[in-house]
């Protein structure tokens, strides 16, 4: 893979808003996991692996409380099933690529790579040179992050409490990018929806995999629907 300067340019201009995220996002996480217990290798090598806010936050919570490591790791995983879905939806753009590029690219994909790249992608100015670049510009940032944290973890105390707020606020952050597309704000809506009937039904963990997925399937419908009727309006037109 050859990387060229403006490659390395336009991957840190993509990713810095992930950067400004992930930073107190980071900060505070090594806070929590060191209060929990958790030395600075397992901060390390649970960042490195797992690379994701929700699950690392939830599992500093669970370790607080005692829970078993077969709990931590199951909840970890279900919260993480959504990895899934967003990479189906990355294999529809990136072609014909050998497992030497796809596992690497794999392990940087988060809720905020997927949303960089995707869009990249579908506005045709994309390569996977690039997107691999921002997968691992931001797993660095990342694991900078936790780690600084864990060393402030040594000073500060922060109530568990806070993690909630900071991870609506990147999601909310998110979703308010995605604004100028109706469709996307329509499958939001439709999300947060399913999943508060859904879980109020079943009180399931899998339903912040389900929901998303009956989301989706309703905007694919919607996007469906509209080309069809654009055609047809271009075949009026004609």
């Amino acid at each position: 893979m050859n990387i060229n300067k403006d490659d390395f340019k336009d991957s840190f201009k993509a990713s810095l808003p992930i950067f400004i995220a992930y930073i107190p996002i980071g900060l505070v996480g090594g806070i929590l996991l060191k209060a929990s217990g958790v030395n600075i290798f397992f901060i390390f090598l649970m960042s490195l692996l797992v690379f994701s806010g929700s699950a690392q936050y939830i599992a500093a919570s669970m370790i607080s409380y005692g829970a078993p490591i077969s709990s931590i790791i199951m909840t970890t995983l279900i919260i993480n099933l959504r990895h899934f879905l967003m990479s189906s939806n990355l294999n529809m753009v990136i072609k014909n690529k050998s497992p030497k590029y796809i596992i690497p690219f794999g392990l940087g994909l988060t809720d905020e790579t997927f949303a960089v790249n995707y869009e990249k992608y579908i506005s045709g100015r994309w390569s996977d040179t690039k997107a691999i670049l921002v997968n691992y510009m931001c797993l660095f940032i990342w694991l900078a992050s936790f780690v600084a944290g864990s060393f402030l973890g040594n000073f500060i105390s922060i109530d568990t409490y806070i993690s909630g707020f900071i991870i609506t606020a990147l999601f909310t952050t998110m979703i308010i990018n995605a604004i100028k597309n109706p469709v996307y704000i329509l499958v939001a809506i439709i999300s947060i929806i399913s999943f508060i009937i859904l879980y109020n039904l079943t009180k399931s963990s899998l339903i912040i995999v389900i929901s998303p997925i009956i989301a989706c399937c309703f905007g694919l419908i919607i996007e469906k629907i509209l080309n069809n009727s654009k055609k047809k309006g271009d075949f009026l037109n004609e």
